[in-house]
């Protein structure tokens, strides 16, 4: 049996190995959610935690994984129906945790133990928000054993326990909704015909902090080469007719937080020439208010500067537009 200090150092540790996982902040939800139950259910020494989503406008749970203390096991359970428990729902958006330290008597969740068995003993559900709306929860569950032959009541130290490790949930799923956008902006951004980027406001090296796949067709260079001014900056490879007014502009507009829009040619990897046509702007400011942060899209209009194609621009002619965005 161990010490109070000792159960305290003990849950401690478990929260600190959660937080070293890389899974937690790299999007990657179930791995993350077995670490945290795992963790979560040794660390209490109680029988089972399961980490389940709320769907069907809250009418479902539906398991993300289970861990069993006794097998070691992580499982996937069937679908936990909430439709005839609008209490619990209630309670879940409302408090903190649902603690039932005695699983016979309680008015919470109706017909438990039909539900989650004859031996189970206790509860402690806690709540996992995002942005302040319910998007899953954290289960606890007690069965009868001889430390427990009745009930468990959990203590303050495993209550605030179990709200961590919902807030550990909470970031993973957050994590997991993030690398999802970014899997879908970079989806769409493959489908341009140019190239998103996104830079530094260091003139003269406007170093490239991102730069989408389309920078290979549209440029010549690779995105590892681009990333970070690896192999070649900016300025490298905007003709050299074009770099000093195109230098100039950057320093009328993007300088003062203002949008661009130029036309201007660069020179290829291969040496060849292309127009591009760019719009930028300042996303992040300096402490001091000067620009730090520009994105903005390059795209090819060598075709329509041809002879013959349609032009929107006359010949080395680069146009900028001076006004605020909305």
């Amino acid at each position: 049996m161990h010490s109070a200090f000792e159960y305290a150092a003990k849950l401690s540790d478990a929260l600190a190995r959660i937080t070293k996982t890389p899974a937690l902040t790299a999007g990657i939800l179930r791995e993350a959610a077995e670490v945290i139950a795992g963790e979560g259910c040794r660390g209490l020494n109680t029988n089972r935690v399961g980490i389940w989503r709320v769907i069907s406008d809250k009418q479902i749970l539906r398991s993300i994984t289970s861990y069993d203390n006794t097998t070691g096991l992580y499982t996937v359970q069937d679908d936990f129906s909430l439709d005839d428990r609008q209490r619990y729902v209630e309670l879940l958006q409302t408090e903190r945790l649902l603690i039932i330290d005695d699983a016979a008597h309680t008015s919470i969740l109706p017909n438990l133990q039909e539900t989650y068995g004859p031996d189970i003993c206790a509860l402690l559900d806690a709540p996992v928000r995002v942005g302040g709306d319910l998007v899953g929860v954290v289960c606890i569950e007690q069965d009868r054993s001889e430390q427990f032959p009745l009930s468990r009541v959990w203590t303050i130290e495993e209550q605030n326990f179990a709200s961590s490790l919902a807030d550990f949930v909470a970031l993973a799923m957050e994590s997991a909704e993030r690398r999802l956008l970014m899997r879908r902006t970079e989806t769409l951004m493959s489908n341009l015909p140019g190239m998103v980027y996104q830079c530094l406001h260091d003139p003269p090296n406007y170093t490239f902090t991102f730069v989408s796949e389309g920078c290979y067709p549209l440029t010549g260079y690779t995105p590892q080469e681009l990333l970070g001014n690896n192999a070649v900056k900016f300025f490298d490879m905007v003709h050299p007719d074009d770099a000093d007014t195109l230098e100039r502009l950057n320093d009328e507009t993007l300088a003062l937080g203002l949008p661009l829009e130029a036309t201007f040619r660069i020179i290829m990897k291969d040496g060849s020439v292309k127009w591009l046509w760019e719009r930028s702007r300042v996303v992040e400011k300096k402490p001091d208010g000067t620009s730090h942060l520009l994105e903005g899209f390059y795209t090819d209009i060598t075709e329509q500067r041809r002879p013959g194609g349609r032009r929107t621009c006359k010949p080395r002619e680069i146009r900028v537009s001076g006004q605020h965005e909305p």
